[in-house]
């Protein structure tokens, strides 16, 4: 499916590989890094059987920022509890991603 996008929209080549990114990925070992929760893997090892371009480097904390720097939409979307009644008490952020895995079709 990513083929006609890529040559309609993008008007970029196919790519040829048969898992697409993933191949391409392995092709150049561009680094993979893993970030995870010690709570989640708490050895912090890389597996035996993952290439020597994965790293496993444990959680990604972001520095405090300034709010002054942060935009106010996302300040006052993030300080919403949108499970209230009155819309006005705050809740913890937590995200969970699986953004940028790349997978065959």
């Amino acid at each position: 499916f990513i083929n006609p996008w890529r040559r309609e929209v993008l008007k970029l080549d196919d790519i040829k590989y048969s898992n697409g990114l993933s191949d391409i990925l392995e092709n150049v070992k561009a680094p993979i890094i893993i970030s995870y929760s010690s709570s989640i893997c708490p050895n912090e090892r890389v597996p035996s059987d993952y290439p020597s371009y994965v790293y496993m480097k444990g959680f990604v904390f972001v520095p405090n920022t300034d709010e002054s720097l942060i935009d106010t939409k996302v300040i006052q979307f993030l300080s919403k509890d949108p499970s209230a009644i009155d819309n006005n008490s705050t809740r913890p952020i937590i995200y969970l991603g699986f953004g940028s895995m790349p997978a065959p079709d």
